[in-house]
């Protein structure tokens, strides 16, 4: 028995697969894969309508599950309908939140604070191995304002190399690429 069929054996004795996505570049989908109830779950935080890149990773995910666990019955797509993000920032942290919950088993909702739940994925996937006690504070290093006051008000941040301190370019004046930037207190 070779290492692909052992490790497909073993997928096979799961619950569920998540596949985060990034089609376009500037936004998260996910799909659940149910392999139970042979059922792909869609879901879109920003609930756009399935445009021909979504629909063909669709089609692809029905015939690879088809392919791969062979069942009797069809696969079926689903698409979550949950209440709609109410901005253009956080549907990373909401696909991440709608991938906790399916994990767990739990009812899908919408995250009510995505601050929170930010910083629950970052205690997860980090830990303490940053020396950087206010992590999660996100507010300029300069002028103090929170990074995420208005959906309308968003700009360009700056995180510092050294200290990882948000800034607001214009606060610190810096037009350079964006991983080059050193804050003046480092």
């Amino acid at each position: 028995m070779g290492i692909l069929t052992r490790k497909i054996d073993e997928i096979k004795n799961k619950r569920v697969i998540l596949l985060p996505g990034n089609l376009t570049g500037d936004h998260w989908i996910i799909l659940a894969i149910m392999l139970k109830e042979n059922e792909i779950r869609f879901y879109d935080p920003l609930q756009y309508a399935i445009c021909p890149k979504t629909l063909s990773l669709l089609k692809q995910t029905v015939s690879d599950c088809k392919a791969v666990f062979s069942t009797v019955s069809p696969w079926k797509i689903k698409v979550v309908q949950l209440s709609k993000q109410s901005d253009s920032v956080n549907c990373g942290v909401n696909i991440c939140h709608f991938a906790k919950e399916t994990a767990d088993g739990a009812e899908y909702s919408l995250t009510s604070s995505p601050a929170k739940f930010r910083k629950y994925m970052y205690s997860v996937i980090v830990g303490n191995c940053l020396k950087r006690s206010n992590f999660f504070d996100e507010s300029c290093g300069k002028c103090g304002k929170a990074q995420f006051m208005d959906a309308n008000e968003l700009e360009i941040w700056h995180c510092c190399s050294r200290c990882q301190q948000w800034f607001h370019q214009s606060c610190v004046k810096f037009e350079g690429c964006f991983d080059s930037f050193t804050c003046q207190s480092s």
